[in-house]
């Protein structure tokens, strides 16, 4: 279960062609502070809705480690502490049926976060991840092309077995 949700998550940000900000080696703004380093709390202010404009419930915010929601209004405000020496964080977005997103913010601009969640349109069920395929849409004739091989996991090992792909294919134009 925990590889799906791993495998998850990586097949998401390449749907997307989002990098994966803040992944890897540790050594990026959202890594955890030296014990010694002095902590600043910030306000921040969210709204969070659907690509049609509806506010969304239930929204996780995760900023450096610390999980907010948002209400049934679409807003969330809380405090949250961050390295002093921070010049940006990586916000997270998660809500079932929707596109996890993850931005990063410039720390003096997160007073103020909006953002808007894309549904999840399709989901297709591969049998082995570890295979060469393409997976096609039933929207907008979008293809995902997948290399033999192309993921691996946490540990250095190539990802086998069953996965979920949730997709939301949109045209860029």
């Amino acid at each position: 279960m925990k590889l799906q949700q791993q495998l998850h998550a990586v097949l998401v940000a390449c749907v997307l062609g989002v990098p994966l900000v803040g992944c890897g080696s540790g050594s990026g703004d959202d890594a955890e502070p030296a014990k010694s380093e002095a902590m600043v709390e910030y306000s921040v202010s969210a709204f969070i809705q659907s690509s049609q404009g509806t506010a969304l419930s239930d929204v996780d915010i995760s900023i450096g480690g610390q999980t907010f929601k948002t209400g049934s209004d679409g807003l969330a405000t809380f405090k949250v502490n961050i390295p002093q020496s921070a010049k940006s964080m990586v916000v997270h977005l998660s809500r079932a049926g929707f596109i996890n997103q993850s931005v990063v913010v410039n720390v003096k601009d997160l007073a103020n976060i909006t953002a808007n969640m894309l549904d999840i349109k399709q989901i297709v069920n591969v049998a082995k991840i570890e295979d060469a395929q393409v997976i096609e849409s039933s929207y907008s004739n979008a293809k995902i092309i997948i290399p033999a091989n192309a993921f691996i996991l946490t540990n250095g090992q190539p990802a086998t077995g069953a996965v979920a792909v949730e997709f939301s294919p949109w045209d860029i134009q």
